[in-house]
């Protein structure tokens, strides 16, 4: 229903218009330039799921390292792609953690949240497509929306806010077993961390219910993270 509104208005607008507004989305985030520069993030915060806080820890190095750490008083979970294999670890608190390869969806998702520019820098190089299908209004305000496809077949729909070229929703399809399941992402509370921006609120919604939120404690840009933190244990 929302992508089809702008489908009306691709056919007549030039490819540069595309461009046009990435270069605006980067300038917004803290320039292309900035964004190449940064080496590792590590970002704290919390999640909440059906009432049950999570801590997490997310630490990325370039190109495409991801660790990321999630706990509760009921569980600890710790999720890696190693560049070449995804693999996970779960156990509960005082109990040692079973290592195991992760497959499938959980996997496919893992190593795409590693590419660590995101699928728009780039896009071309990496094997995506990157639709602009024109100026969208929600709730009274209008958006660029892009509809973006992956190298992997995976499709997404991006809401950039027309003011300030922050995406501020991201329109998805997850695969569940029977079918699958759409979800909204909103974004916000945008803050400068060392030159660049980040959004310290997410919110998912699906059929118009908040089901997850996430909010972030810390943004450390290129702290020292060995790789060692990426690698399997064992």
């Amino acid at each position: 229903m929302i992508a089809a509104l702008g489908l009306g208005f691709a056919a007549a607008l030039p490819a540069e218009e595309l461009e046009r507004v990435l270069d605006r989305h980067y300038e917004a985030l803290g320039g292309l330039d900035r964004l190449r520069e940064v080496e590792t993030l590590r970002i704290t915060g919390t999640n909440r799921f059906q009432q049950q806080e999570i801590s997490v820890e997310y630490s990325a190095r370039r190109p495409n390292l991801l660790r990321m750490e999630s706990a509760s008083p009921v569980f600890e979970m710790v999720r890696v792609f190693d560049g070449e294999r995804a693999w996970q670890a779960v156990s509960q608190p005082g109990e040692s953690p079973q290592v195991v390869e992760m497959s499938g969806q959980d996997a496919l998702e893992l190593i795409r949240e590693s590419d660590f520019d995101g699928p728009l820098i780039d896009y071309e190089e990496k094997g995506h497509e990157v639709d602009y299908q024109g100026l969208v209004e929600q709730d009274g305000s209008e958006y660029h929306q892009l509809h973006v496809t992956e190298a992997n077949g995976v499709t997404e729909t991006y809401l950039i806010d027309a003011d300030e070229y922050r995406m501020v929703r991201r329109i998805s399809s997850v695969a569940v077993e029977g079918g699958y399941l759409d979800f909204e992402t909103h974004y916000g509370d945008f803050r400068e961390v060392d030159g660049l921006v980040f959004p310290f609120s997410t919110a998912t919604l699906s059929d118009g219910q908040v089901v997850f939120t996430g909010t972030i404690d810390e943004v450390e840009v290129d702290p020292e993270l060995d790789i060692t933190l990426f690698q399997r244990p064992g």
